[in-house]
């Protein structure tokens, strides 16, 4: 289970950990922030292949059951995270720093949902076994 803790954090978690639920904290924009305000959480790419197309695409189709606004914002880009469209054009490697801004009453709920996808390694993101030797 995850941990809410008030004040700066992020999302880490180890590469290949499909499905952690890492300890998560939330950076509230204002005092009121549980009550319907903005807030945000700070989120690392941990999958090798970054933040590609069916992240992506989770990402939104889940942002979309939250009533709240969802926006990712990457260095000075800020995009719909309810749109697929708008995340796919979005370049986000392995490593890269993300910030999930959320706004609204189930704002909480939504950051940690979402920072959960966003801290997964699907199977695709995963390297191929090695083959076996012949002989």
């Amino acid at each position: 289970m995850s941990s809410i803790l008030p004040g700066a954090g992020s999302v880490n978690a180890a590469p290949g950990a499909a499905g952690s639920n890492p300890s998560i904290s939330l950076l509230p924009s204002s005092a009121d922030a549980m009550n319907g305000e903005t807030l945000e959480r700070k989120v690392t790419i941990i999958s090798p292949l970054g933040f590609h197309m069916r992240p992506q695409k989770a990402f939104a189709e889940l942002a979309q059951q939250f009533q709240s606004t969802i926006t990712l914002i990457k260095d000075d880009r800020r995009v719909n995270g309810k749109s697929p469209f708008e995340l796919l054009l979005m370049s986000v490697p392995h490593g890269t720093e993300v910030t999930i801004q959320a706004s609204g009453g189930d704002a909480k709920e939504a950051l940690e949902a979402l920072a959960e996808v966003l801290a997964t390694t699907f199977p695709e993101d995963e390297p191929d076994p090695p083959l076996p030797k012949k002989g």
